[in-house]
C-alpha cells in the first residue's frame, strides 16, 4: 500500500534551505550585528586570549619547573598536534552534525 505523494516528500528531504544571516533587514538587526561583533572584538576575544595564554604559562611553569626551553617546546609540540588534529577532524565532524 503506497501513500499518495509519499515519493514526493523522500525525494526532496535531502534538500538544504539557505537562511539569509544579512542585518540589513532593519534597524534593530544592524544595532544587533554591530553590538555582536563589538562584543565579540572588545570582550570576548581578549578573554579567550588570556584564558589560553593563563593556560600555557601553567603548563610553562608545572611542566618542566627548572628548564624553560622544554617547557615552551613541548607547550608548543601539544598545541600543534591538537590543531592539526582538528584540522584533520573537521570534515567527519562536520559530516556527523
Amino acid at each position: 500500500m503506497e501513500v499518495e505523494g509519499s515519493e514526493d516528500v523522500t525525494r526532496h528531504v535531502s534538500v538544504k534551505t539557505v537562511v539569509d544571516y544579512s542585518p540589513t533587514r532593519s534597524r534593530s538587526a544592524v544595532a544587533l550585528f554591530v553590538v555582536d561583533n563589538l562584543l565579540s572584538a572588545v570582550l570576548i576575544g581578549p578573554l579567550v586570549v588570556f584564558y589560553w595564554r593563563g593556560t600555557w604559562e601553567l603548563l610553562n611553569v608545572y611542566l618542566f619547573p627548572h628548564n624553560q626551553a622544554a617547557s615552551g617546546w613541548t607547550c608548543s609540540a601539544i598545541g600543534t598536534v591538537g590543531l592539526l588534529c582538528l584540522v584533520c577532524l573537521q570534515q567527519p565532524l562536520a559530516r556527523c552534525i
